[in-house]
């Protein structure tokens, strides 16, 4: 068979192979036209799916409308009645959060979760559509509620009455999840694992329900993100995209929402890949079969074509005994083999020549003293001669061929070698007598090189061709010559330079000291200035603090003036009392804050200290129970102290650094603390006392623990970090530590807090509490003597105060708003005491008190100096200008009665009073008129052995409420639950068991 004839065939399979891409094409065009048809299936299936949304919607909007029209909302006033119709409907439709009706003044009332009652409707939309249009919120209002802090679709109806007056308003919450049901058609599983992804999206562009992507739901999105899906996912060529807009449902036109669904196509077109699949093998198995014809075919063609080949690659190696075996053919194949056998001998032939040639040529370049070689238009070496080859120590000429300077012993030199190389080769011209450093491997030796362009036999340059010779011993002659004559140049140098030198170094050790004693000059004025700064920036704080101090105290004297006034008025009622007491001691808590501030100042130069005291510890956790049960309440969430053993009457610490950290860690528990509680927890713990606060608030990440002590930092919402300065918890650890103690922190973001710490408490044995002593009330002065008495000061509440406490002694007292004024009144009235301020305008007490020391009369006039200032160095003025003593604003009542006896050598007047005996409680316990029941008993007692006083005060209600002739004993175990007198509210109540 002819060349021809094989050619033939070998064409038929290229044929095939164009057969086999047309096969391919059309296949998928095929698939795409199945696609489309599933694609418009699909989309009548959204569609219906979108359908089954406006009914659910529908049926929503119609349980409001039901539940508005219902005669219990319309005509009943009694909101447990509806809450009872909310809850009754409520738990039969179960797919609401809750119901909640809001009243005319749009309040909320009623509620079946029981969250924000009373809470007024913020303005959302449905508000609008209820109360303004006075229509039914038909859904299309979806937020974030604050309550299920999770996004709910609203639905909102008006109440009417029979005047058509809008009375109220019934509102459900459905959380978002509950539409998963109208989509439950649309997210089968499929073989392959896949699902489909759902996307709905109101007009506003807010996601309203994603069934894979739950973290964007109630973000707001561009319908562009959803279409570029965004939203759905990065590969979205492996979905089908499909969008409806909701229809409406009867006479609800819908909220224009749009449901985007991206249906798997993996899903959607599994049985067109099967089909494909099996298509595909068959295709595979014809063409396998047509390939294996071909190669059959043409192997007999291909086999002398490939002995050429090899032949040919073996005579490239150099291998000239290569011949091909002649093909008896008479055609082109055989013709093709004759030549090239002819071929290959010639070449054999005139390569022996050559070699010869090459031989005496690399004799007579090896016998040459200089080095030579020559490169490549790339600097690349193609060859040398033995000189260059010993230097470099290579075992043969050959072997530097393919390398550059880089590679050889002067690689250091190579930059320099490779740039005379460019020179040459771009300028066509040589460059001779180049002296440069050449590295060997004895050292390092010069050498004079010539360069020349290496030209091919059409004279076109293709290298660079050199030739080098050693120049050391030449270039090591002209060095010494050099280095001698530079020696005797810098000897005449040196002998001329000292003589100078010497008369420099005078002049230079003058210029020294003076500049010695210019630096001295400039660093003591540096200092100076240094110096000045610093007090000027002390004197600033100085005078903040006590500004600061000066302006809070000043209004706290009259809050805690007149508390001290109403304590001693006997017509209060006993509720009254509590409520000035309460009034009291937030005051004094205030007060210990501004002194927590000052005290600041001291905390930052490490100058704090401890002053251990004997206090009364069940009173200290009284008072801070009863502060924080307030604050607790005015927030709407629960305050518990919790006893967890028994604790010790009298301990001895410092009870105001210890009541500092107790009312941060509380603060900062009902601050962070939106629902749930707050618990106080106190007990016994390895020979220590271990105070505990725990709180359900916002919790503290764990990359935010570190930060919340350290000065300035804040951590959370930012609707908390407006409530503080961030210097409580820092002062409070340092405080602990002083303590001996340490505080720990554990929180979980979202849930919660606790703070504890464990003290060392020494217990005071035998403990007598002075503030528990009887103390008779002060009623006047004996003998029924009248003084006059001086007040000056600018505050009228500072007066009044003076005046409404010290009137009813029988002291006369005269007023002066400034210094001047108080210099008029003393002339005219000749007081027998002067109670005075400081900081006044016009005149200060300063002045006042200086001019009156120099007018003879009032030399020994009693002078007494009340400032709201607490500095040492405001005191010493005072006493400097000429007052006898001094007193800091708020001041007790008693302190000052102290100080009027001491200077006016009164004896005060005191109210009888009666100690209550063992005896008379005795008599009280047995006028109890009737005792409670031995089961009312046992749950006083359990709650008692838990230490839930907060549960004890409630039980006590709900036993007077029910029996009146129980308030006898409830009203003795109130007095002791409030005062922490367990023991004895156990002794009391076993009685009763």
């Amino acid at each position: 068979m002819k060349f021809a004839t094989r050619l033939l065939f070998l064409c038929l399979g290229s044929v095939l192979s164009i057969t086999v891409p047309v096969y391919v094409f059309l296949y998928y065009t095929g698939i795409h036209t199945l696609e489309q048809q599933i694609e418009h299936r699909l989309q009548e299936r959204v569609s219906y799916a979108v359908e089954g949304l406006d009914r659910m919607l529908f049926e929503r909007i119609g349980d409001v409308q039901i539940m508005a029209k219902s005669q219990v909302v319309q005509n009943s006033s009694n909101t447990s009645e509806i809450t009872q119709l909310l809850l009754d409907y409520r738990n039969y439709y179960r797919i609401y959060s809750s119901l909640s009706f809001f009243d005319s003044h749009r309040q909320r009332v009623a509620d079946t979760a029981g969250f924000s009652l009373g809470q007024a409707a913020t303005a959302s939309p449905w508000v609008q559509d209820v109360f303004e249009r006075g229509e039914v919120s038909l859904g299309r209002d979806v937020n974030v509620d604050p309550n299920f802090k999770s996004l709910q679709i609203f639905f909102a109806a008006p109440v009417k009455n029979q005047n058509h007056q809008i009375v109220g308003a019934v509102v459900a919450r459905m959380p978002v999840e509950n539409i998963y049901y109208a989509f439950s058609l649309l997210e089968e599983n499929f073989d392959n694992g896949q699902q489909t992804r759902i996307d709905l999206v109101d007009r506003n562009g807010l996601l309203i329900y994603s069934n894979y992507n739950r973290a964007t739901i109630g973000q707001l999105i561009s319908f562009s993100e959803v279409a570029n899906h965004n939203i759905v996912d990065s590969s979205h060529e492996n979905f089908i995209h499909i969008t409806a807009k909701e229809p409406g449902y009867l006479d609800f036109k819908g909220n224009e929402w749009t449901l985007i669904v991206h249906y798997p196509k993996q899903a959607a077109l599994a049985s067109i890949k099967h089909l494909r699949n099996q298509v595909i093998a068959i295709g595979m198995g014809l063409l396998i079969l047509a390939m294996v014809a071909i190669f059959l075919i043409t192997r007999n063609t291909i086999q002398p074509i490939s002995a050429l080949k090899i032949a040919a690659l073996q005579l490239g190696q150099g291998n000239f005994q290569v011949e091909v075996p002649v093909v008896v053919s008479r055609d082109e194949i055989g013709e093709l083999t004759t030549a090239f056998n002819q071929m290959v001998k010639q070449v054999k032939e005139a390569r022996e020549e050559l070699h010869e040639q090459e031989k005496f040529l690399r004799l007579v370049i090896d016998s040459l003293p200089e080095l030579v070689f020559w490169k490549d238009t790339n600097s690349v070496y193609l060859g040398c001669n033995d000189k260059v080859t010993q230097i470099n120590q290579l075992k043969h000429s050959t072997d530097i061929i393919g390398k550059t300077d880089f590679d050889l012993v002067w690689k250091e030199f190579a930059p320099d070698y490779i740039r005379d190389d460019s020179l040459v080769m771009s300028r066509d011209e040589p460059k001779i007598r180049i002296v440069e450093p050449i590295k060997q491997s004895e050292g390092m030796r010069w050498v004079e090189t010539n360069k020349i362009p290496l030209r091919n036999a059409q004279g076109q340059v293709i290298g660079v061709l050199g030739t080098a010779i050693d120049i050391t011993e030449r270039k090591q002659a002209e060095e010494l010559l050099k280095e001698y004559n530079q020696r005797l140049e810098e000897a005449v140098t040196v002998q001329t330079e000292e003589l100078a030198a010497a008369n420099e170094e005078l002049q230079t050790q003058t210029e020294e000291l003076w500049h010695h004693n210019h630096l001295l000059e400039q660093a003591k004025a540096i200092a100076e200035q240094a110096k000045r700064q610093a007090d000027l920036a002390n004197q600033a704080k100085s005078s903040f603090l006590a500004n600061m101090s000066h302006e809070l105290r000043t209004p706290l004297n009259g809050i805690l003036g007149y508390t001290q006034i109403l304590f001693r008025d006997k017509t209060l009622t006993p509720k009254q009392q509590e409520g000035i007491e309460i009034i009291h001691r937030s005051g004094e808590y205030l007060l210990t804050l501004i002194n927590d501030i000052l005290d600041l100042a001291k905390i930052e130069a490490g100058k704090i200290e401890l002053s251990p005291v004997e206090f009364n510890l069940n009173q200290f956790i009284q008072g801070i129970t009863e502060l924080f049960q307030m604050r607790a309440q005015q927030k709407g969430i629960a305050f518990i102290y919790e006893a967890l053993s028994h604790l010790p009457l009298g301990v001895q610490a410092d009870e105001k650094r210890l009541r500092q950290v107790l009312i941060n860690l509380l603060g900062n528990a009902v601050k962070f603390t939106s629902s749930g509680g707050v618990t106080l927890k106190i007990g016994h713990h390895e020979a220590k006392i271990r105070f505990q606060v725990e709180d359900t608030g916002a919790g503290i990440a764990p990359a935010d623990i570190d930060k919340i002590f350290k000065p300035f930092q804040q951590v959370g919402e930012e609707k908390y970090k407006a409530e503080g300065t961030g210097l409580g918890l820092p002062i409070t650890k340092k405080l602990v530590e002083m303590m001996g103690g340490e505080l720990h922190v554990e929180s979980t973001l979202g849930q919660g807090s606790i703070f504890w710490l464990a003290l060392e408490l020494l217990e005071v044995p035998n403990f007598v509490d002075a503030q528990q002593v009887p103390k008779s009330t002060i009623i006047g002065i004996e003998g029924g003597i009248s003084y006059q008495i001086l007040v000056v000061d600018d505050k009228w509440e500072n007066r009044s105060v003076m005046n409404n406490l010290l009137t009813p002694l029988g002291f006369k007292i005269v007023e002066a708003s400034h210094g001047q004024a108080g210099l008029e009144k003393a002339h005219e009235m000749g007081p027998d005491l002067i109670i005075t301020d400081l900081v006044m305008p016009v005149m200060d007490g300063f002045e006042m008190v200086r001019q009156l020391r120099q007018i003879p009369k009032f030399e020994n006039i009693p002078i007494i100096a009340a400032s709201a200032s607490v500095f040492e160095y405001h005191q010493q003025q005072s006493r400097m200008a000429g007052c006898n003593d001094f007193i800091a604003k708020p001041f007790r009542a008693e302190a000052l009665f102290e100080l009027l006896q001491k200077h006016l050598n009164l004896t005060w007047s005191h109210e009888q009073t009666f100690s209550q005996t063992t005896s008379e409680v005795d008599e009280f316990n047995e006028g109890i008129t009737m005792s409670p029941s031995a089961k009312q008993a046992a749950d006083l007692y359990d709650l008692i052995m838990i230490g839930d006083i907060a549960g004890i005060l409630e039980q006590l209600d709900e036993l007077e409420a029910t029996e009146t002739l129980l308030r006898p004993f409830t009203n003795q175990v109130r007095q002791l639950a409030k005062k922490f007198e367990e023991k004895q509210i156990c002794e009391l109540v076993e009685r009763y068991l």
